[in-house]
């Protein structure tokens, strides 16, 4: 790891206990795996911005925590030419995978004129210490980007839709390649 072990964990802890703060103070009890937590961190490891994962149900529109704590970053600085190097750490409270999803990664891409993002530290079961620490261009270039249940369930009727026109190609066409796949 790039920033101190000690300090992403320590800010781990704290993203921790924020989001039982914010829960506990809602009075809103999840069923929802997606208690995401976010900071961007400076050179330094120190924390300049956070952010955690909306849901809103009228709309239904999400903002996750990587987006919101990188919007919040840009309306904080405003304009400026300096491009900041940053680190981030997402942490997922209930203690399961919290990699960013490809809709969080392009948003990082789209900010690469603002921001330097050289690593991503993301909580992720399967290492010993429960962090994962990603060079973030690396994570950029992974074919293997997950899809969050939010993403996964609006493209599927836009799936849903294309699989249709593939039967009725087949069945109409008498063919056994589509022409739309």
């Amino acid at each position: 790891m790039s920033i101190n072990s000690q300090v992403i964990y320590r800010i781990r802890d704290e993203l921790i206990k924020k989001r039982r703060e914010q829960t506990q103070a809602s009075g809103y009890q999840t069923t929802m795996n997606a208690n995401h937590m976010c900071a961007v961190l400076d050179q330094s490891g120190v924390p300049i911005s956070f952010g955690t994962n909306v849901f809103n149900i009228k709309t239904p529109t999400t903002e996750h925590a990587e987006a919101q704590a990188l919007r919040k970053l840009m309306e904080r600085i405003g304009r400026t030419t300096k491009k900041l190097k940053i680190d981030i750490l997402v942490v997922r409270t209930n203690g399961h995978n919290s990699k960013p999803c490809d809709r969080c990664i392009r948003r990082m891409e789209e900010l690469q004129a603002r921001f330097t993002i050289r690593h991503i530290y993301f909580t992720h079961e399967d290492e010993s210490d429960g962090i994962r620490c990603v060079k973030f261009c690396k994570l950029a270039q992974d074919p293997d980007r997950h899809y969050s249940s939010y993403d996964r369930n609006l493209r599927r009727p836009k799936q849903n839709k294309l699989q249709d026109l593939c039967d009725k190609e087949n069945k109409f066409g008498g063919q056994n390649v589509c022409k739309v796949c």
